[in-house]
């Protein structure tokens, strides 16, 4: 289980800009590593212009996951980790690094401006979670977040009908019933309608 790419970026337009990023490429060559950072950085961006608001979603691309959680204040927090890395646990400490960006760096000394803010926590934080039995103070103190508010997908439409080639979104069969009712319903719904997150499950359904 490895955790790659912790990043905050602004989404409120497009593109996306990576306001800090922090990565653990050390198991790549040095010869690959710039390849390897490019392409998380693309990739990236692309999923936070299509997270919205208050939106948690979980991106596969080749064998990697792309954990998004979608600020009000105009901003995405990114996680890119390896498959085996626990969507749940990279969902609390995504909740964890955004608090504390907004709180030390609000709305005001970036929503005008594209310039790379210093934020040294993310590199304590990519080292710390690597282990993802460290966030289980995290796990406790957060118990209204569950695995139920991180959007299931089948088709990269439920966030975009417009998207690069090769994003799969991901579908975890781990979740709990109501989620795997969900995507249930995706296939067998009359009008075809795709699930968007949401707080009830009751109300996940939008044409």
């Amino acid at each position: 289980m490895k955790i790659l790419y912790i990043g905050i970026l602004k989404n409120e337009s497009k593109p996306a800009v990576e306001l800090c990023v922090e990565t653990e490429l050390s198991s790549f060559s040095r010869f690959t590593r710039s390849n390897y950072a490019e392409f998380m950085t693309l990739f990236s961006k692309t999923v936070a212009e299509r997270t919205r608001p208050g939106q948690r979603q979980d991106v596969e691309e080749q064998s990697y996951t792309f954990h998004a959680y979608g600020r009000t204040e105009g901003i995405c927090g990114i996680i890119i980790s390896d498959q085996e890395y626990p969507a749940l646990v990279a969902h609390q400490v995504l909740s964890k690094i955004v608090d504390e960006f907004i709180s030390k760096h609000p709305p005001a000394e970036w929503r005008n401006s594209n310039a790379k803010i210093s934020f040294p926590p993310l590199k304590e934080y990519i080292t710390k979670y690597q282990d993802p039995q460290q966030a289980d103070s995290i796990m406790k103190i957060q118990k209204e977040l569950d695995e139920t508010k991180i959007v299931l997908h089948k088709t990269i439409e439920s966030v975009s009908r417009s998207h690069p080639p090769g994003i799969r979104l991901l579908t975890r069969h781990r979740f709990w019933r109501e989620a795997r009712r969900q995507v249930f319903q995706l296939y067998l719904h009359p009008n075809n309608v795709f699930p968007v997150t949401c707080m009830a499950p009751a109300q996940c359904w939008q044409s």
